[in-house]
């Protein structure tokens, strides 16, 4: 039954995702080999600096499956549970972009509010544990390259996190008082406080060429409406993206004003390319269109390489009001990491990355009037592999494979066997309504497996998938 449930979610996905690319008067249906084949990994973006502002929101479903083994003290014991999890929440995010042939710095902000539902039930059981979440959390990233002239650099991060919450745990609903309903067990305030700076050194450097990618296809555009007087050159090309990445940056706040700027100056470098001798409707039209909805997407270029080291610092309390259970984590975190971003043609992208992280974790925690320290070690590798297909000017599909192995290979005094997989495929559909605002759906299937085996023995596996869809507005 599961199987059949999931093939429909499936048939109902991809049919979904077909039928709307399909209304778009797409630019990939039409060949231009001349310019199809040019190399966007021989852009370079010029000194620029860009932001952004916007908001989004998500409804996010998410159901599993799990299997596990446990040491009751004298036998092991099995168990079988499902999980169900609903979530919602409101973001607000910030976005900033600096770049020159010394530097680059990028920063996000993100705020969330959101609500959540969790409900799980052992599958011997005919009870459930309910729980219902409410809260605020918020997130900030800086890093800051600094490159010679052989594209060695030296890296500085920091990441902020915060999280305020609330949660009730719901009574087996209805319970029957002399003086009604009792349907909650208690109210607990959390909150969770993380800051992890870090340095790294390395070599290599990611470049946008998404200027280059929309300057094809705005010459795409104008060949189809046969306007231009000549194939353009490698040369030409790159002049047009970087005039286009100078005008798209430019900050003007009026909507209109900024669009009519802009058009005005795209003119212009067209025009002095000499690929242009006849202004007409036609070609104006193109001009409008395609520098409005040519291109929403953003795509990187080539690769890097580093060596990082962050320590930690974080505090937690659990219910803050009661005080009864909070704690004290400190550590860090050093890896190598491998970054490779590879345009393979106009309507082709392959990324991957990889990392190899240590980690140690040297948490305290206060429970009541008892106090306890632990020190832990994980060797942590993990991969991603992504293919984006460019469906249209306004549609891109994605399905990436993500995997993670998590080994414990120090705990204090303690001796263990500990380790951890987690495997996950994802399939991602975005679809761009207006220049500014975009739909997205997401469908995730994974599989999991933890095992501790100590002086306590636990052993758990699983299968879920994630439900996700969302839209995006931004303001500029």
């Amino acid at each position: 039954m599961k199987i059949i449930k999931i093939f429909f979610i499936l048939i109902v996905y991809f049919s979904v995702l077909i039928n709307i690319s399909s209304q778009s008067d797409t630019i990939e249906l039409k060949k231009f080999t001349a310019i199809d084949t040019f190399n966007l990994k021989n852009y370079v973006l010029p000194d620029l600096k860009y932001k952004s502002l916007g908001f989004g929101f998500d409804l996010n479903t998410n159901s599993n499956d799990a299997n596990s083994d446990y040491n009751t003290g004298s036998t092991i014991e099995k168990d079988n549970f499902s999980s169900f999890n609903f979530k919602s929440h409101l973001s607000l995010n910030r976005y900033h972009y600096i770049n020159s042939s010394k530097k680059q710095s990028s920063g996000r902000d993100q705020f969330n509010f959101n609500v959540g539902y969790n409900k799980v039930k052992a599958w011997d059981s005919i009870d459930s544990d309910i729980e219902w979440t409410l809260g605020p959390n918020f997130y900030s990233e800086r890093s800051y390259k600094y490159f010679n002239s052989k594209n060695y650099f030296l890296e500085l991060t920091s990441d902020l996190s915060g999280m305020f919450g609330g949660y009730t745990l719901l009574f087996d609903f209805p319970i029957l008082l002399g003086e009604g309903y009792q349907i909650y067990s208690g109210n607990k305030n959390s909150y969770n406080l993380s800051f992890r700076p870090g340095i790294g050194i390395g070599k290599g450097r990611i470049e946008d060429v998404t200027d280059a990618w929309h300057t094809i296809r705005i010459l795409k555009d104008l060949e189809r409406e046969k306007l231009l007087t000549d194939v353009p050159d490698p040369g030409q090309i790159l002049s047009i993206a970087k005039r286009i990445s100078e005008i798209k940056n430019d900050r003007i706040f009026d909507s209109r004003m900024r669009r009519k700027e802009n058009l005005k100056r795209l003119d212009e470098a067209l025009f002095n390319t000499g690929l242009i001798r006849q202004r007409n409707i036609d070609y104006y039209k193109s001009l409008f269109d395609m520098w409005s909805y040519g291109i929403d997407f953003r795509r990187l270029s080539n690769r890097d390489i580093s060596l990082n080291f962050a320590p930690l610092i974080s505090v937690w309390n659990d219910d803050y009001i009661e005080n009864n259970y909070n704690g004290l984590t400190s550590g860090f975190r050093a890896g190598l990491s491998y970054n490779s971003y590879n345009p393979l043609n106009m309507f082709w992208q392959f990324d991957f990355n990889a990392t190899l992280d240590f980690n140690y974790i040297y948490d305290k925690q206060f429970l009541f009037n008892y106090n306890s320290a632990q020190k832990s070690g994980f060797l942590t590798p993990s991969i991603n592999a992504r293919l984006i297909n460019f469906i249209s000017s306004r549609a891109y599909f994605s399905t990436s494979f993500n995997g993670q192995f998590n080994y414990l290979i120090y705990q204090g005094s303690y001796k263990a066997d500990t380790h951890s997989f987690r495997i996950n495929f994802r399939n991602n559909f975005v679809y761009y309504l207006s220049p500014s605002t975009s739909l997205n759906v997401s469908l995730d299937f994974g599989w999991y497996f933890d095992k501790y085996d100590s002086d306590l023995y636990f052993k758990n596996n699983g299968f879920g998938h994630t439900f996700n869809i969302g839209f995006n507005h931004y303001f500029y």
